[in-house]
């Protein structure tokens, strides 16, 4: 995914990017790093066209961080859903005989499903603190 924009800070090798506000901005798994104004996104980028201030940039965002991302904060909890379900209805429910197999599949596949849309919660805020999963600046236009 490229964007072009203008870089409005540097701090060390990082570049906080002005860029365009486009559709895709919606569906990125990053959307709560950016700031958005009304028609613009600040990214931050790492620096390695060792751009300044002011200067019109491409920005890169890597295809697998993009897709790691959205594996990470849609799929696995989407997967746990259902694996807490099925867990639930076959195994689960012979503990609680008195109860409906459906209800405990229910309350387990939510269950897993929050418990592990938790951890990648927290281990994608890990992941944006590093360097290799940030937007890199790549050419000065």
């Amino acid at each position: 995914m490229d964007e072009t924009g203008v870089v409005k800070a540097v701090r060390g090798h990082i570049a906080i990017v002005e860029v365009q506000k486009t559709g895709t901005c919606q569906n990125c798994p990053q959307n709560d790093t950016c700031t958005d104004g009304e028609h613009v996104v600040e990214w931050e980028a790492l620096n390695e066209a060792q751009a300044r201030v002011g200067q019109r940039v491409v920005v890169v965002m890597r295809r697998y961080t993009y897709m790691k991302g959205t594996a990470l904060v849609y799929g696995f909890p989407a997967l746990a859903l259902i694996a807490g379900a099925v867990l639930g209805k076959y195994f689960l429910a012979q503990y609680f005989r008195g109860t409906s197999p459906e209800l405990i599949s229910a309350i387990s596949g939510l269950g897993a499903f929050a418990m592990l849309f938790a951890i990648a919660s927290l281990i994608s805020r890990k992941l944006e603190r590093t360097t290799e999963n940030k937007p890199v600046v790549t050419q000065i236009l």
